[in-house]
This record gives C-alpha cells, structure tokens and sequence, in this order.
C-alpha cells in the first residue's frame, strides 16, 4: 500500500508519503517551527527516524568549502499576508457552516468543521 496524507506537525499541516516498505517521508519539506528545509522519515515497520537538517547542513558545508550553495531572496511584494490568510480560511469555513445550518436538504453530508486558527508559527513572528 502507498500514498499521500497530511498529518498535524506542531499545530502545522504536513504532507508526507507511505510507500510499500512502510517508508513515511515528509514532502512538505520545512520546520514547522524554524521555517528551514529539513529531510524528515519514518519506518513503520523498523522504527527508524531519521531527520536531516538540511539547510544547517549546506551552511556548514558552505563554511567549510568557501564555496555557495544557498541563494536566498525575500520578494515582499509576492508576499502573503500570514494573519489575513488565516482569517480568510475561517471567513470562508464560517460561511460553509451557515450555508449547511441554513440547507434543509436531507443529503446535505456532515457539518463542516469549525476552523480554530492556529498559532503563528515563531519564524514568521518575526519580520525579516
């Protein structure tokens, strides 16, 4: 069996994929903590955890060459806004939920979840 799931990673929305080995390996590859590119998998069957801090990783290795593999940009104006995402994402589930409470139609499937905004991750709590 294989495929694609999400699950919550430190109040953070992950995606990771299952492969027949039993190989589960994050594809949404950041911190959800720090924001840095990391390489994380699982095991299910062995246990083995195995995480790689891929972005320290190519610092030190830039230190230690003096050569650069990293080239890093902020382009604010393609930039979203963190806050008024979130509260966008429970306008629109606010309004899911009204709809369904107004729909009187017997086939109208399961309320839709209330959305709880979650805790601004700490590496956009701080402005570059």
């Amino acid at each position: 069996m294989a495929g694609i799931f999400a699950k919550d990673v430190s109040t953070s929305a992950e995606a990771f994929a299952l492969d027949e080995a039993g190989n589960v390996t994050q594809i949404s590859p950041h911190d959800p903590v720090t924001g840095e590119y990391i390489f994380y998998s699982e095991n299910i069957y062995t246990g083995r955890k195995i995480r790689i801090d891929m972005e320290k990783l190519v610092k030190e290795v830039e230190k230690l060459s003096g050569k650069k593999f990293i080239t890093e940009e902020y382009q604010t104006e393609d930039s979203q806004d963190w806050d008024e995402v979130q509260l966008n994402h429970k306008q629109k589930r606010d309004e899911e939920i009204e709809n369904w409470e107004n729909n009187d139609d017997e086939k109208k499937g399961d309320k839709p979840e209330v959305y709880i905004i979650p805790e601004k991750p700490k590496y956009l709590q701080n402005e570059r």
